[in-house]
């Protein structure tokens, strides 16, 4: 009964989070009509209003009824988060440097926040430091650690700051109001400048991308924006009207892949033909369902991205930290691995603890650090020595 009365509680949180942000939307609408709307229009993706997906307008269930899903949402029994707090790795700021020439390194945040050390640049992917994904600190999903793993102001140089789109967990208009001054650039799907510019960061940092511009930074790293399956909005009103987008870094020799959200689409093929191979990809993994398959993959999807990318060694995000579906927590990783043993290709997973750093030939982690915070697992969990508690848990 425990979990159910848990899942009750953060059942019914959604759904009032949910009328928040569409209580909130009127000021989102009204700034994007004012920045952003000369610009979109521009792009072949933007048709009647809004932005549509490469095969055209998708719906968001394929399956089901709304109200079917708000039930499982309150009265389902899976194990949605972790029976006690996660224990991640403390990351220190001191050891960000950039890395030096042809190294690749990526530490992990949690969820689709991620630091990428390439060729002597830092960059931050979709960075979320709020304890909740939602326009409220008091209300909506909450992280499944307390504090996080690094706090954005030790970060003294950030070189870019890549955001997918402008959903609550990708984009945290609070941790950009903290990182801005120290964050040499943004770049971000078309319209999403709009937000960033609210909180302060001047028009000349931002730069805003349709699918397939690229982006040449100082010292010679090249950004492109590229196609991904998903949708956009802050709230019910203002549904697909900023672009989303997947990304690709690339250096003089090495090359990283970071999703975005996004469904299962042939244009990672295409994205792996002009692009690829990939060092290292980040892949979303989590937070997925049949109902909506459309918009977010299963894991066997995400490991058949990965594939269509000519992708080296994989490492999965979106996943193990925000109730947002109606899977098992741990469900993400441990599909992803089962899929990738049974691929007859030769696949290189990665499962960093949150914060653990992963370097590209070095360290690939691959421990099951998860299996310590199941249900029922806390003797486990107290004998798991490779972890480092957070600070401040509690």
């Amino acid at each position: 009964m425990k979990i159910k009365k848990r899942h009750i509680t953060a059942g019914v949180l959604s759904i009032i989070s949910a009328l928040l942000i569409t209580a909130c939307s009127t000021l989102a609408d009204i700034e994007y009509m004012e920045g952003t709307r000369k610009t979109v229009m521009k792009s072949d993706n933007y048709k009647n209003g809004k932005f549509i997906n490469t095969i055209g307008e998708i719906e968001m269930l394929t399956s089901g009824t709304y109200m079917g899903l708000i039930k499982k949402m309150i009265f389902g029994r899976e194990e949605r988060e972790p029976e006690r707090l996660l224990k991640p790795l403390i990351v220190d700021a001191d050891s960000i440097t950039g890395g030096k020439p042809g190294e690749l390194k990526v530490t992990w945040l949690g969820h689709s926040s991620t630091i990428i050390e390439i060729e002597g640049k830092i960059i931050l992917t979709d960075p979320v430091f709020s304890k909740r994904t939602s326009p409220l600190s008091f209300i909506g999903p909450k992280r499944y650690h307390s504090s996080p793993v690094i706090k954005p102001e030790r970060l003294k140089k950030i070189d870019l700051v890549i955001i997918s789109h402008d959903h609550y967990d990708h984009l945290d208009l609070e941790t950009v109001k903290k990182i801005h001054i120290t964050a040499s650039h943004f770049v971000v799907p078309l319209g999403v400048g709009s937000y960033l510019k609210k909180c302060g960061v001047s028009t000349d940092k931002i730069t805003e991308m349709n699918w397939w511009d690229e982006k040449v930074l100082p010292g010679g790293l090249k950004i492109a924006a590229t196609p991904s399956q998903h949708f956009s909005g802050r709230s019910l009103f203002n549904r697909n009207r900023t672009l989303w987008a997947s990304w690709v870094i690339e250096g003089s020799k090495r090359k990283i892949f970071f999703s975005g959200d996004s469904g299962y689409t042939s244009e990672f093929r295409k994205i792996g033909n002009k692009y690829g191979p990939f060092d290292m990809t980040l892949i979303e993994n989590g937070q997925y369902n049949e109902q909506w398959q459309n918009v977010h993959m299963l894991p066997e999807e995400s490991l058949q991205c990965h594939i269509d990318l000519k992708g080296r060694v994989m490492i999965p995000v979106h996943w193990a930290a925000y109730n947002l579906s109606v899977h098992d927590w741990f469900e993400p990783v441990e599909r992803l691995l089962k899929a990738g043993a049974h691929n007859p290709k030769s696949v290189k997973i990665s499962t960093p603890a949150i914060g653990e750093k992963v370097v590209y030939g070095k360290n690939i982690p691959s421990a099951r650090w998860w299996d310590a915070f199941k249900s029922g697992h806390r003797n486990i969990a107290e004998k798991n020595s490779n972890l480092k508690p957070a600070e401040n848990e509690g």
